[in-house]
């Protein structure tokens, strides 16, 4: 049943399941950096701890975007009256995790031999300055966003009728409120603060906000709404299965997106640290990564497709979908061939093969991706018309148009890009901006489309 004040209780259970997950990851690195720390100044070993000490960044940053993701999951479980407490916090816990994405961007540059920060060195090369600026600004948005969010559970589990401890909760906004102070302090030049207050501080924050969010969750009932309770008319189980394929067929293309962008920056910071070497691994290492992250995509696809209802509109497109996505993986895989072997094999022949095969395979695959997409948004308005959901119908529309017309823009852009002159520039910018609206709206139309599979088989959105 839904409890009281409009909190949808299991949708709630996950997004906070999820929030805790990511906060311990981000206690364990934490915990486990200072421990690095600790170590490499006791005894020197600096060159070893610094690699360690990446792998920690690194588990914060998914603990970041794993807390992250639960957040906004809990918050569109709650009333409509605290969308804003909820929106408030997302927008500055995503502040910080970007900064964190920086400087663990930057740390990746300093082991690689570049030195990403001296793009904001002043004249004498010091960007201390710019370090403090943005190190300070991404505490100060966490520690906001963390007392938003505990102010956001308290007034959500007031309304459910159980509200967390008052010792529990002024105790973790406290530490929070005392964690803010910190960054103030360094960046004015306050006092200085011994290193166990420092660490302390920033461990008990977590271990509370962590006490928090359990005592919430464990307040919340596990059991979805009866189909009776819902609309028994409508409720019909068969969705559910095309309903979790197309959440993970969406998880897939966003870790897909996450790792095009962080093999770039990484790919940038080895190309200025002029190291072929590294370069070499990085294409090969982006490459495998990539081609891992299709296998989920290909997975989730494959899935909606075979669990459509047999009788379903939608379902022969989707199958034809699902083909050409398997056809553009083993496409792909022959991409990823040419590279590792290439780079791998330390041959020129192999290089020069990849020259120029490379290019034709790719595009090979950037084709039969497209029209796999174009069957998979056949599939989408159909089933979303089936459903009575016209208006995720309507959507598959502008981008059955949008995705032929920017592939031609991208084509023509590739071939004539010399002798198009200052054009150029303008046709490239309105194809980076139409891609990022296709790209969004496609992942949005994927989520929703989800969601109400989800929602008709009686199961929360």
């Amino acid at each position: 049943m839904l409890i009281d004040g409009g909190v949808h209780g299991p949708a709630a259970r996950e997004g906070l399941g999820r929030w805790v997950r990511g906060v311990a990851f981000q206690l364990g690195g934490g915990v486990a950096s200072i421990a690095v720390h600790e170590v490499m100044a006791a005894f020197e070993l600096w060159e070893v701890g610094s690699w360690i000490s990446m792998l920690c960044r690194l588990v914060i940053l998914a603990g970041g975007f794993i807390a992250l993701g639960g957040l906004r999951a809990y918050g569109r479980a709650l009333p409509a009256a605290l969308g804003g407490l909820a929106k408030g916090a997302v927008a500055l816990v995503s502040l910080d995790l970007a900064v964190d994405l920086l400087f663990t961007v930057n740390h990746a540059s300093s082991l690689a031999g570049a030195h990403l920060m001296d793009l904001f060195a002043d004249p004498v090369g010091d960007y201390t300055t710019f370090l403090d600026v943005v190190g300070s600004t991404g505490q100060l948005a966490r520690g906001v966003g963390i007392g938003l969010a505990l102010l956001l559970v308290q007034r959500a589990a007031s309304a459910q009728g159980a509200p967390v401890p008052d010792g529990l909760f002024w105790g973790a906004l406290g530490a929070t409120g005392a964690r803010l102070l910190l960054p103030l302090l360094r960046f004015l030049d306050g006092p200085s603060v011994p290193s166990v207050v420092y660490w302390g501080l920033f461990v008990a924050a977590d271990v509370l906000l962590l006490l928090v969010l359990r005592a919430h969750r464990e307040s919340l009932p596990a059991e979805g709404p009866a189909p009776a309770e819902t609309n028994a008319e409508l409720a019909d189980p068969a969705w559910a299965a095309p309903g979790r394929a197309l959440a993970l067929y969406h998880r897939g293309i966003v870790i897909q997106l996450l790792v095009s962008v962080l093999g770039g920056l990484l790919g940038v910071l080895a190309g200025a640290s002029r190291n072929i070497e590294l370069v070499k691994g990085i294409m090969v290492l982006v490459a495998v990564g990539t081609m891992l992250v299709q296998l989920v995509i290909l997975t989730g696809a494959l899935r909606y497709a075979r669990q459509l209802p047999e009788l379903a509109p939608g379902k022969g497109a989707a199958q034809l979908g699902g083909t050409l996505l398997v056809i553009t993986f083993l496409v792909n895989v022959g991409a990823t061939v040419l590279i590792v072997r290439a780079f791998g094999s330390g041959r020129l022949r192999h290089l020069f093969d990849l020259q120029d095969q490379l290019p034709w395979v790719q595009g090979a695959g950037q084709a039969l991706g497209l029209f796999a997409l174009l069957a998979l948004l056949v599939s989408f308005g159909e089933v979303a018309g089936h459903i009575e959901r016209h208006d995720l119908a309507e959507r598959t529309g502008g981008l059955k148009v949008a995705l032929p017309v920017l592939a031609i823009l991208g084509l023509v852009f590739k071939a004539g890009a010399a002798e198009l002159g200052v054009a150029a520039l303008a046709l490239g910018l309105v194809f980076l901006v139409g891609a990022l609206w296709a790209l969004i709206a496609y992942l949005k139309l994927v989520r929703d489309v989800g969601g109400a599979l989800r929602e008709r088989a009686g199961l929360p959105t």
